[in-house]
């Protein structure tokens, strides 16, 4: 946190730090007392004591410098990807299509291509992250697909959902796996 009198934020310097740093690295060192009008330079570490006075300070190398000022900065920057992840959801959820009807995809018993595919799949034993990886699509998208076939066909559980798999030959029918 800034000390008093500082408003910046923590991984910031201020302009009077950024002068002291640069002078410090133009001279080499610096005494410590300079540090009271930017004492941001020590919350960040950026100065070290010399070892031949405690009293002076000498600057961490640039490359130093900015790996910690980085450093400093990564969970801001992990906020605002959330931040724009959570975004790009809502919008998503709100988007229209781009075309005014969708061509809806000739379906058997009420069971899409799609979700035939997906059935082929949970049949072989594969999870909802592995099905979704091979077809191509979002894991919730799959889950979403999956409850849809479960409600189309009256099951209640997992494995109540393969036995109305097999029973219903919807693998078997036109377009579908063959087990």
């Amino acid at each position: 946190m800034p000390a008093e009198g500082h408003t910046h934020a923590e991984d910031e310097l201020c302009e009077p730090g950024r002068e002291l740093y640069a002078r410090a690295l133009r001279e080499r060192s610096v005494s410590g007392v300079e540090f009271d009008t930017a004492p941001c330079l020590l919350e960040l570490g950026l100065p070290q004591a010399t070892v031949a006075d405690p009293d002076r300070f000498e600057p961490l190398s640039s490359a130093f410098a900015l790996h910690r000022l980085l450093r400093a900065s990564e969970d801001r920057v992990a906020e605002e990807w959330r931040h724009l992840a959570t975004t790009f959801d809502r919008l998503w959820r709100l988007a229209t299509p781009m075309y005014p009807e969708a061509v809806q995809r000739p379906t058997l018993n009420g069971v899409t291509p799609r979700r035939r595919a997906i059935a082929a799949l949970l049949i072989e034993g594969h999870t909802d992250a592995v099905i979704a990886e091979r077809l191509g699509m979002n894991v919730r998208t799959t889950r979403v697909h999956i409850a849809k076939l479960a409600a189309t066909l009256g099951s209640e559980s997992r494995a109540q959902l393969g036995y109305l798999m097999g029973e219903s030959g919807i693998l078997k029918q036109e377009g579908g796996a063959q087990t």
